[in-house]
């Protein structure tokens, strides 16, 4: 619905930076408590974005609807695979502290959503 208002660029971007300070906020957090609450909101404002992330994908590739969905979903869980062998590596090499630092950077990797193409608007 705020991807149709707003347009999918900016909820993805919304997504990105919207969540940035609470990540980067959650290592210095001391309770439990606040660990969960901010982790709930992170986990919230990143799954806002997913399905404006699928449709624009889609939108790029209007005729392979299906292809896109399954590319989506299988990167997703394949990367997200080779990157907790990675992170567990990381951590036997330094220490869980310093993997918990450096996952909180990752969303800021999201910038690179500054190259997705621009969108013509569909007048309804």
């Amino acid at each position: 619905m705020l991807g149709d208002k707003y347009g999918r660029k900016w909820v993805i971007w919304f997504s990105i930076l919207g969540v940035s300070p609470f990540t980067i906020a959650l290592p210095y957090i001391d309770s439990f408590t606040g660990v969960v609450i901010l982790s709930i909101v992170i986990a919230i404002i990143m799954a806002s974005a997913f399905s404006s992330i699928l449709v624009f994908a889609s939108d790029l590739m209007p005729n392979n609807t299906g292809v896109i969905a399954g590319i989506f979903y299988g990167l997703s869980f394949g990367v997200a695979g080779i990157g907790s062998s990675f992170f567990g590596w990381l951590a036997d090499q330094t220490s869980i502290h310093f993997v918990f630092e450096v996952s909180t950077l990752l969303p800021l990797l999201g910038v690179i959503a500054v190259f997705l193409p621009k969108m013509k608007k569909e007048v309804v």
